[in-house]
């Protein structure tokens, strides 16, 4: 069975009906064990357990107190919404605990596992901060050219190794904090959630020990990447996302298209 953590904030809380809908349809029901729905904005998200139908009794809310996370006023919401991930899918007692965004829709059986390991392969690391990439090269004194596929969400995170990983590193929600975002001038982010895993993973397991060869793949599109929007509606993919700048940038016609193929 598989963990699922998404983490949502109060203007995307709608999202959370489609995704909803999409574990309904795309994921084998006896394969969720519970889908926790981490409330990084007010606190007190309105979220209908109704979008989750006959799946309702294996959702759980957490908020920041659940989390036992005091987050630092420096910090904003794509970083405080990392180490979400990281101590919400700790909190799982399955094997894998896999991440989304509120915006992540499943669009495909989801069928991922070979072998019991995740078919997520490894990916370019420079996608992520360059900053990132050599503070966590020194730090673990390793090469990091290479992350944990597919480097954004779903992502897998193998959950006894991301416990020893928290545990290996003192105050971690406080150390994370100040190195997700300096305090002070100027403001270098020195690790990403994910970065930071597949560092920790390659320099004590090895990738190969925990993950297999390619099989996922997801069509997310960035800020700046709306123009993909064709490419992604048509691709086969195992999930779609739209950054919510970029959705800003779709024509209406686009838009259309994107709001009917989600109803559908």
């Amino acid at each position: 069975m598989l963990d699922f953590v998404t983490v949502v904030f109060d203007d995307e809380v709608a999202l959370l009906r489609w995704q909803a809908k999409s574990f309904q349809k795309f994921v084998d029901q006896q394969e969720i064990g519970t889908i926790y729905i981490v409330d990084n904005g007010s606190q007190n998200c309105n979220i209908n357990l109704d979008w989750y139908g006959n799946l309702q009794s294996k959702v759980q809310i957490l908020t920041h107190k659940d989390l036992k996370v005091q987050m630092q006023p420096h910090i904003d919401g794509w970083r405080t919404q990392q180490l979400c991930k990281l101590l919400a899918s700790a909190m799982s007692d399955k094997t894998w605990a896999v991440t989304l965004d509120a915006k992540t829709y499943f669009t495909k059986k989801f069928d991922i596992i070979r072998d019991e390991k995740p078919g997520v392969g490894t990916t370019d690391s420079n996608i992520h901060s360059s900053d990132a990439v050599r503070y966590l090269e020194d730090y673990y004194n390793i090469d990091l050219t290479q992350m944990i596929g597919p480097g954004g969400v779903p992502f897998f995170f193998h959950v006894e190794t991301l416990k020893e990983m928290i545990a290996s590193i003192d105050n971690f929600a406080t150390w994370f904090q100040s190195k997700v975002l300096e305090p002070n001038p100027p403001h270098r982010t020195f690790v990403t959630e994910f970065l930071l895993y597949s560092a920790y993973v390659k320099n004590t397991i090895g990738y190969d020990k925990l993950y297999g060869a390619k099989v996922l793949h997801p069509f997310n599109i960035a800020d700046g990447e709306e123009h993909m929007f064709e490419e992604m509606l048509v691709s086969d993919s195992h999930t779609k996302s739209i950054h919510e700048r970029a959705i800003k940038k779709l024509n209406k016609e686009q838009l259309n298209r994107w709001e009917t193929f989600l109803n559908d």
